[in-house]
This record gives C-alpha cells, structure tokens and sequence, in this order.
C-alpha cells in the first residue's frame, strides 16, 4: 500500500479521494475473501450432494449440474451441459414423463417459490431407463427465470414396493 503518497492532483479533494481509497484496500480484501469462502461453500454443498442438482433454462438446456447427476446418468459434466435434460428422457412410448410440449407448458404456468414434485424416467447414458422423483421449480438467477431439479435415482425404492406387492398377493 502507498501511504506516502502525497502528490496533489487537481487539488486537496482528489489527493483525500486517493487517500481514501488506499486506506479501505483492507476492507477490498477482506469482501473479496468473503466472496470467495461464499464460492467455495455454494461448490462445495452443490457437488457435494448425494441428490442430482441440474440448473437449466426454460427451453430445458441444462446449464449446470453437480458430481452426483453426472455420476447417475453416466455422462461427464462437459458432456451433461451440451444437452438439454430432454435428451435425458427415453424415446420409449411408454415412459411416464410427460411429452415436452406439456413440461414446457407447466414449466410457464409455475411461479419462483413453488415445488413440484412428480415420478418420471430417465436414460443412463448407454440407454438403460431408470425410474426418478423430481422435485423442482422455478429460480430467478441471472436476471432470468431457470429451473433448478433435483433429482434422485428410486429403482432401489421400486423394486421393494413390487416386492411388497408381491407378498401381499401371496
């Protein structure tokens, strides 16, 4: 830090400006670490989740998502954010998600603040479909209106409720 720094420029006014400024260096620095510890707190509870975390726009082009989603879908971060989470969904008739025409119509009905939560399929990236429950909605981030699903692999719960199905038939 220059403290003596003394040189008048146009006047007493701009050196006291300098002056001041030199002087609140310390508290730059201290907001800047605080931004950073902020940073590094949000990075570490996202990727460190055991839930899939995607944060994607309104046309479904996913713009983040955490360690775990790569980890259950089978794609790498970089491959994850080349798609939209509708390349995610299987091209089966039978699947229990909805048709994308309609997720994107409820998508525009739904208001920041509101959570919606729903079973629905998704595809490993070598094609296997696996059963999820989703719970999402609405975030303002960025100046614009994102969605934010988590979203978590139940085949486990699944196969004990057929399970339990079956015991009670017997």
């Amino acid at each position: 830090m220059c403290t003596g720094f003394s040189e008048k420029i146009n006047g007493d006014k701009k050196e006291q400006t300098i002056m001041s400024m030199l002087k609140n260096v310390p508290d730059h620095e201290q907001l800047e670490k605080a931004l950073r510890d902020s940073e590094e707190k949000y990075r570490v509870l996202f990727n460190q989740s055991s839930i899939g975390i995607y944060l994607h726009d309104m046309d479904g082009r996913i713009l983040d998502v955490n360690r775990h989603a790569c980890r259950q879908i089978g794609y790498s971060n970089h491959e994850l954010l080349k798609l939209t989470i509708f390349d995610l969904h299987p091209n089966v008739t039978s699947t229990k998600n909805l048709p994308k025409s309609r997720i994107k119509e409820l998508w525009c009905q739904w208001k920041p603040g509101q959570r919606h939560t729903y079973e629905g399929e998704h595809k490993h990236k070598d094609g296997t479909v696996f059963p999820i429950e989703i719970s999402t909605g609405i975030v303002e981030y960025g100046g614009a209106q994102k969605i934010l699903a988590m979203i978590q692999d139940i085949k486990e719960r699944k196969q004990m409720e057929d399970s339990l199905r079956e015991s009670e038939k017997k």
